[in-house]
């Protein structure tokens, strides 16, 4: 996988799975009849919201990048490169890590709400796979960036039961 869509796939499979949790917590733990539609509903949404977010940041970051580069390399002259190929090069590829980041988030916003559909009223099942995958998100996003596997994997698990706790406390979704 090339390295500038590691980034956006964590942040879409990371935002999906605890926006989920969080909002979908009280129907996980009392499944009523057929709440798929609704979490296909809940995952596009979660899906959106991310996708939004994601190029915000994203953009930002690009054009920050580009206009420092630009005065580098022609002070004075920043805005008349604003539509060159390089420009184009990179807002395309910030349109594809957003891609990245919002399928990914579709995806992981789904793991939790399909795990419940598998587990049904064991639903401690369902939370307890979906901490365990954010765990395991942690530990690949260690070793893509070199840090200690065991806190990172603590620290996503950890990220996971307090969306499971709040989202317990505020019922989005009944």
């Amino acid at each position: 996988m090339n390295d500038k869509y590691i980034f956006p796939l964590i942040f879409g499979l990371t935002d999906g799975i605890v926006t989920s949790l969080m909002i979908a917590t009280t129907i996980i733990i009392n499944p009523g009849d057929g709440p798929t539609f609704l979490f296909l509903r809940i995952a596009f949404g979660s899906a959106s919201v991310g996708a939004i977010s994601f190029f915000t940041a994203d953009y930002a970051t690009v054009k920050h990048n580009y206009l420092r580069i630009s005065r580098q390399m022609n002070p004075g002259h920043t805005r008349r490169v604003l539509g060159s190929k390089l420009w184009k090069d990179m807002i395309t590829d910030s349109i594809l890590r957003t891609m990245t980041s919002t399928g990914s988030g579709f995806a992981g916003a789904l793991i939790p709400l399909g795990l419940s559909i598998v587990f049904g009223h064991y639903y401690y099942l369902t939370f307890l796979s979906s901490v365990l995958i954010l765990s395991i998100l942690g530990i690949f996003l260690a070793r893509v960036q070199e840090g200690n596997y065991i806190f990172w994997g603590t620290v996503m698990a950890a990220i996971g039961i307090v969306m499971i706790i709040i989202g317990r406390f505020v019922h989005i979704v009944t």
